[in-house]
């Protein structure tokens, strides 16, 4: 390259800026954040942005209920989170399938243990409404020892055709020592 007067590619010209590598983003969580984003501005360093981007990738939360953890076992979804959400991600056989008597199966991962479960996502007809059971009590609220008031996050990963799922808090439980 000497004489041309162009400066050889260095090696960030390589580097993909996204964390799941080359091509397009990964599915990762972090990568669903959307708008509105929180900026933290940092200064510009050698002609590269350094603004830090914060975002909750967590679209559908939920406080648990006590019907969510009964006897019932499963996990009731709100239909208009699944519907900005999940649905316009799923290919049209796949939300015809959700919506079918026998429902889904549907692979949600666990973003705390990192294990894969087999849920069913369908239609609960009793509401209306859309749920995971076949395996929620089991593989998450006895598991995971969740309770009525803690908070989960939930996303559809639409590169995998997948749940990612993640406990956000815990309800505190009194358990303070105090003197008698």
């Amino acid at each position: 390259m000497e004489g041309s007067g162009a400066a050889p590619p260095r090696l960030i010209d390589f580097i993909p800026l996204y964390p799941g590598g080359p091509g397009s983003p990964s599915s990762s969580p972090i990568q669903e954040c959307g708008l509105p984003e929180k900026r933290l501005k940092r200064k510009r360093s050698s002609g590269v942005s350094t603004d830090l981007v914060l975002c909750d990738p967590w679209k559908i939360k939920k406080k648990l209920t006590p019907s969510d953890i009964g006897h019932l076992s499963r996990l009731m979804l709100l239909l208009h989170l699944l519907e900005t959400y999940v649905f316009p991600f799923m290919s049209e056989e796949m939300v015809t399938q959700v919506k079918s008597e026998d429902g889904m199966n549907v692979v949600v991962e666990d973003d705390d243990t990192r294990e894969e479960h087999q849920l069913v996502f369908r239609r609960w007809e009793s509401s209306g409404s859309y749920v995971l059971n076949n395996g929620w009590t089991k593989q998450f609220v006895k598991k995971r020892g969740l309770e009525v008031g803690d908070v989960i996050g939930m996303l559809w990963d639409k590169v995998n055709h997948k749940f990612h799922f993640k406990v956000l808090s815990k309800v505190s439980r009194g358990t303070s020592n105090t003197a008698a």
